[in-house]
C-alpha cells in the first residue's frame, strides 16, 4: 500500500478514502477500526482489532535500541514483580522469558504475564495497542514505559483506556549496551502507562519518582513504592 492508493475497510471492504498516514480510521459500516502507519519509505501496515503489527526497521545508533536503566526497571519490578519483557535482544532483557525482533512480541500471546515493555519508540503505536488488547485479557498486567505522546490519536484511543498513568518525574537516561548514553540524549517526557482489567471510565494519575533526590526525601517523608506515597 503506498501513499497513493486509497484505504479500504480490512472487514468489509468499504472505501474509506485516500491514503492518511499515522490515523485511526473507524469503518462506519461495520464498526471496524484499524491504525495505519508508516513502516519505511512508501510502505504503510496496520494494526487491527486482533492483527499483529511489525517491528521498524532499526539500527544500532537508533532510539529504538534505548535500554532500560537497570535501576529504573528495578523500582517496578519490586511492585510489579514481571515475568515478560517483548520487546527485547538477547543482549538487553530484563526477564527470563522475552521474545526479541525474531519471535515479534507483536506477534505473540502475553496472556498471564507480568509484562514490562519498553518499546521500539519509532513503532510506539502498535505497540500502545498491542498492550491495551493484552491487558485486557485475565490475570493479565501490562507496564508500557513510552515517551509523552499524549498528543497522539494512538495516544488517546488506547493510553486513556488504561488503569493507570504514571508521569515520570525528570528524564530518563538510557542506555546501549549496558552503558549509560552520555549527555542529553532523552529530549522528551516519559511516561509508564499500566494496562489491566478495570471498571473506570478514565486512568487514574500518578506520579513516578526514579531520581535519587526524590526517591530519598519528598517533604521530608522517604519514599519507598517509587511512585510518591506518604
Amino acid at each position: 500500500m503506498t501513499e497513493n492508493e486509497r484505504v479500504k475497510c480490512p472487514k468489509c471492504g468499504k472505501d474509506l478514502g485516500r491514503v492518511n498516514l499515522n490515523k485511526m480510521y473507524l469503518c462506519k459500516d461495520c464498526n471496524f477500526r484499524f491504525y495505519l502507519k508508516r513502516r519505511q519509505k512508501n510502505v504503510l501496515d496496520y494494526l487491527t482489532d486482533g492483527v499483529p503489527g511489525v517491528y521498524n526497521s532499526r539500527t544500532e545508533n537508533s532510539k529504538d535500541y534505548w535500554e532500560t536503566p537497570p535501576y529504573f526497571f528495578e523500582l517496578l519490578n519490586e511492585e510489579f514483580q514481571f515475568t515478560l519483557d517483548p520487546a527485547a535482544s538477547d543482549q538487553n532483557h530484563k526477564c527470563k522469558k522475552y521474545f526479541t525482533e525474531k519471535e515479534n512480541g507483536l506477534e505473540q500471546s502475553w496472556a498471564g504475564e507480568s509484562v514490562f515493555c519498553n518499546p521500539p519508540y519509532d513503532n510506539k503505536e502498535v505497540w500502545m495497542a498491542k498492550c491495551y488488547y493484552e491487558g485486557k485479557q485475565p490475570k493479565t498486567k501490562v507496564v508500557l514505559l513510552i515517551p509523552d505522546s499524549m498528543e497522539t490519536e494512538a495516544f488517546h484511543e488506547y493510553c486513556m483506556k488504561a488503569f493507570e498513568i504514571r508521569a515520570v518525574k525528570g528524564r530518563i537516561q538510557f542506555h546501549i549496551n549496558g552503558k549509560e548514553i552520555k549527555g542529553s540524549t532523552n529530549n522528551r517526557p516519559s511516561l509508564l502507562v499500566i494496562f489491566k482489567k478495570h471498571s473506570f471510565k478514565w486512568p487514574r494519575l500518578r506520579p513516578f519518582y526514579h531520581l535519587k533526590k526524590d526517591l530519598l526525601i519528598i517533604n521530608n517523608t522517604k519514599i519507598t513504592d517509587g511512585w510518591g506515597s506518604k
